[in-house]
């Protein structure tokens, strides 16, 4: 009885407050202030120590993070945690409010139906989505109303996100910018609108003002954002496998609600939010992975509850649309194999209040001893903090555990990770920080295993690191030198002079798509080159749309080995690195030439490109003033092919590895060393030669690689075994090749490298590589190398190359 009293139609707003906070703490949201090492786990503690600190944005830093990010990532540092339960708390309160106040406003005697609806969404719901729900609910409200303090709320919402993160303000202001258009054309009264954006621009200062006590950096904060959104689409893509039947299913479903209906607050809501859709559809579905798949499909959810409590009149078709729009975009997302989330509905709400206002002592202990245990891994010898000492440090390309886990001082560049640097503005302001007096005296360089096993520049989406800021990073090796490297980090120090000469053009060329381009010789120095590609009308409006293609360059080295790497054509135009590419150990000493021979330029659809490539050589030599390692125990110097540039890498001996076996199975005959089931040998299809070994949906497993590997080592040396295989496949055919170790103890590595990573759109024979390095092996260790067909699909196999080589310690 005591609910129903809350509303009956006499009910008051202290009976909804009331209401309104009993769901607030069946809902109540799980802090975790914890952080750990890597790409996005390291990025909390970057956020609180930007607030902590005072760097400020615009002028220090460029990020589609803001200044308020720690509020949506606190650590139990300063009053950051309190400031961000404070601000949860208000924001959570404030969505449940308006939402059920709305609801009140359509239809109070559904009050049953809404509260369900609220509850399961605070659930679902995290702060970015609640700040964007708080916009829409709150225009929704003035317009029932017509009171003009409605405003002031999204108006705030809005800005406060665009503060957290410039996803959350585009969001909310799109909505605000789509619900003005609405009004204008309803009354004919420009002036609110007008009024409306005046009040934002104010506020948005008047916040920042209220931070940093200036307005420095205020507008640059606003551009970099820009230019990070303007070429998201292009360089952040990921392209899994959609269902495009579903997802039409979806999009139609959605649309058809409004098509079929003649209601005018359904063409409100729709119209209101369109704009708002389609941004959060851009930034989900050009990056399609979990997170962002999840993002869109929240703003879904939030979208059709919303629907069910402005809309009064809901009919079964509208309960059938919304249902297909959400199955099937699910479906899809499930499909995609990047969509791992299943977070049940928890209703945990009141122990989380508890833990948070009555166990506040024992969750910050808690929490400083996780993020402790977590960055273990990231602690740096001795030697490389007493060569630290007190100095500013930076470090590249994007893990900032490394500060704490060392209490190192951290003088962070403008845009603080590598990838994001993909517009020319971005890259340039990294290039002018690193040439600056204000530049970190060290930066840590964490070296990062790419796909092909090989130890060095790795960096996001198999691009090659050295590709992601081209300016920067000739800036970045002109003003610092390495001085220590182990099997983790580079330790480079500013020099005094600079060390590279300026680039030099050495000639142009026009390719196409897919054509094998020869590499111009050169015997020492830096070979980049500059490309300019462009896309047809039908691809400038898919890439507005959905998201661009991608593009790839082919490296055949002069081994034939050929290394594939993603490449981003805004950072392409300022260079992409060439010879010599590092590929193998770079925290080694010694050579392991990769030369490449021919380079190729691939796109996932040529066909709505335009057909021509324009490039430019450049080459840049290296001052003599760099380091030559000297080793006591080998003086043996390289002299051959880039020596200075190895030089500058601390890379000055030749290599000592020497081959001690190699096994070629090119399936025209059987070879020791190998088995297999003979009857997948096939004369119909092959890369080289007359035979392949075809993979059918029955087949399970390709010819296996098995040698007695335990007894070619000893506590001195390393075994590496390196090899290739060519597959013919379809992307979606799956399938991983497997290293592995066994001994008479047990399995001591099994390691699968999947397929599709090699493979793009073509279905053409491509090379997948791979490189392993044992030590420490035991004398009865075999080594195994096949591949597996995870998903039995069909694929073609040729040209198995394994190679076997010992490298003394």
């Amino acid at each position: 009885m005591f609910l129903r009293k809350l509303f009956t139609v006499g009910s008051g707003k202290v009976n909804l407050l009331l209401f309104a906070v009993c769901i607030f703490l069946v809902s109540f949201p799980k802090f975790d202030p914890t952080y750990s090492f890597g790409l996005d786990a390291s990025l909390p503690y970057a956020y609180n120590y930007f607030f902590n600190t005072g760097i400020q944005y615009g002028t220090d830093i460029l990020f589609v993070y803001g200044p308020l990010a720690f509020l949506k990532m606190p650590l139990p540092v300063g009053i950051n945690l309190p400031l961000s339960i404070t601000f949860t708390s208000l924001v959570y309160f404030t969505f449940i409010y308006l939402f059920l106040f709305l609801g009140h406003l359509i239809n109070k005697r559904k009050w049953i139906l809404h509260a369900g609806i609220l509850s399961i969404l605070c659930q679902i719901l995290v702060i970015d989505d609640l700040l964007v729900g708080i916009t829409a609910v709150s225009i929704l409200i003035y317009h029932e109303t017509k009171n003009q303090k409605w405003f002031i709320i999204p108006l705030l919402s809005a800005v406060l996100g665009l503060y957290i993160k410039v996803s959350i303000g585009i969001v909310s202001l799109l909505m605000l910018f789509s619900y003005s258009i609405f009004y204008y054309r309803l009354v004919r009264d420009i002036k609110k609108p007008i009024l409306l954006a005046v009040s934002g621009i104010i506020l948005y200062f008047l916040i920042w003002l209220v931070i940093y006590g200036n307005l420095n950096g205020s507008l640059d904060y606003f551009w970099a954002s820009f230019q990070i959104a303007k070429g998201y689409s292009l360089a952040d893509a990921v392209y899994p496998n959609n269902n495009w039947w579903l997802l039409a299913g979806f999009i139609i479903s959605f649309l058809l609600i409004p098509v079929l209906s003649k209601d005018k607050k359904i063409f409100l809501l729709y119209w209101m939010c369109a704009f708002s859709a389609f941004a959060v559809w851009k930034h989900a579905y050009t990056r399609e992975e979990e997170f962002h798949l999840q993002a869109f499909y929240t703003f879904l959810i939030l979208f059709f509850s919303v629907f069910g409590i402005f809309i009064d009149r809901i009919k079964p078709l509208h309960i059938i649309l919304m249902l297909v729009s959400c199955i099937t975009l699910y479906r899809n997302m499930c499909l995609t194999e990047l969509y791992h989330i299943n977070t049940p509905l928890s209703f945990n709400g009141i122990n989380n209040f508890r833990q948070v206002f009555f166990n506040y002592k024992q969750l910050t202990e808690k929490s400083m001893a996780i993020s402790k245990e977590n960055i273990q891994s990231r602690k740096l010898p001795k030697e490389v903090l007493e060569i630290i000492g007190k100095a500013e440090v930076d470090v590249y390309p994007w893990d900032f555990s490394f500060f704490p886990a060392n209490n190192l001082s951290w003088k962070p560049r403008p845009v603080i990770q590598s990838y994001a640097a993909y517009t020319e503005w971005l890259d340039k302001e990294d290039a002018t920080y690193f040439s600056s007096d204000e530049s970190a005296p060290y930066i840590i360089w964490e070296l990062l295993d790419d796909r092909y096993g090989q130890s060095g520049f790795c960096s996001i989406d198999n691009r090659y690191l050295l590709n992601d800021e081209p300016t920067g990073i000739y800036q970045l090796f002109n003003h610092y030198k390495p001085i220590y490297k182990n099997s983790k980090i580079i330790l480079f120090q500013k020099t005094e002079k600079e060390n590279l000469f300026s680039s030099q053009s050495i000639g142009k060329d026009t390719a196409v798509w897919n054509q094998w381009i020869k590499i111009p010789s050169t015997e020492d120095g830096i070979l980049r080159v500059k490309i300019k590609i462009a896309r047809s009308s039908i691809g400038t409006l898919k890439a507005y749309l959905y998201k661009d293609e991608e593009f790839r360059m082919d490296c055949k080295l002069i081994n034939g080995n050929v290394f594939q790497y993603r490449i981003i054509p805004n950072s392409a135009e300022r260079g992409i690195w060439i010879n010599p590419l590092i590929t193998s150990d770079i925290n080694t000493n010694t050579v392991q030439a990769s030369e490449v021979d021919e380079i190729k330029f691939t796109c996932s659809n040529k066909n709505i490109m335009k057909e021509n490539i324009f490039m430019e050589w450049e080459k840049t030599e290296i001052r003599k003033n760099h380091i030559l390692m000297n080793d006591s125990m080998n003086s043996t110097i390289y002299n051959g092919k880039f020596k200075t540039v190895f030089s500058y890498f601390m890379k000055s001996h030749p290599s000592s590895d020497s081959l001690i076996f190699h096994s070629l199975n090119d399936f025209e005959n059987k070879y020791s060393s190998w088995t297999g089931d003979a009857a997948n040998i096939s004369s119909d299809f092959s890369f080289r030669g007359k035979k392949s070994e075809l993979l059918n949906t029955d087949d399970e497993y390709s010819s296996t690689f098995t040698f007695p590997v335990g007894k070619l080592t000893n506590d001195s040396t390393s075994l590496i075994a390196e090899g290739s295989v060519w597959v013919n496949m379809p992307k979606t055919a799956g399938g991983s090749l497997v290293v592995s170790l066994e001994s008479n103890e047990g399995v001591l590595l099994w390691k699968p490298r999947k397929l599709e990573d090699y493979i793009n759109d073509r279905n053409e024979w491509q090379q997948v590589l791979f490189t392993e390095k044992f030590s420490s092996i035991p004398h009865d260790a075999r080594l195994g190398i096949y591949i597996i067909n995870n998903n039995k699909k069909k694929m073609w196999i040729d040209d198995f190359d394994i190679k076997l080589y010992r490298r003394n310690e």
